[in-house]
């Protein structure tokens, strides 16, 4: 009989052990979920992201506006020198 050559006795010792080994990978395992991201974490972290994003987009069109500002503000000085320097009888000349 194989289960009379094995023993009895040393096939429950294997499987105690094995089952050792398999209660320890399941302490491991918990304790890895426990730190791990919950689903209300990651909410957290769109939220904040998404607020970030937000704020990003309203600097970006605050200094978007500011730099149509001073564009129009250079061609406007740009024009006042070439009347200051050609004179307002002069400049039909030049187109």
């Amino acid at each position: 009989m194989l289960v009379a050559d094995y023993g009895l006795e040393n096939r429950v010792t294997v499987l105690e052990a094995q089952m050792n080994e398999v209660r320890e990978d399941i302490g491991e395992i918990k304790d890895q979920l426990k730190e791990s991201a919950t689903k209300e974490d990651l909410d957290d972290l769109k939220a904040f992201f998404k607020e970030r994003d937000e704020t990003f987009q309203r600097r970006e069109d605050h200094i978007m506006d500011n730099v149509w500002k001073i564009v129009f503000a250079l061609v406007a000085l740009f024009g006042a020198l070439i009347t200051i320097s050609f004179g307002l009888r002069e400049i039909p000349k030049l187109f």
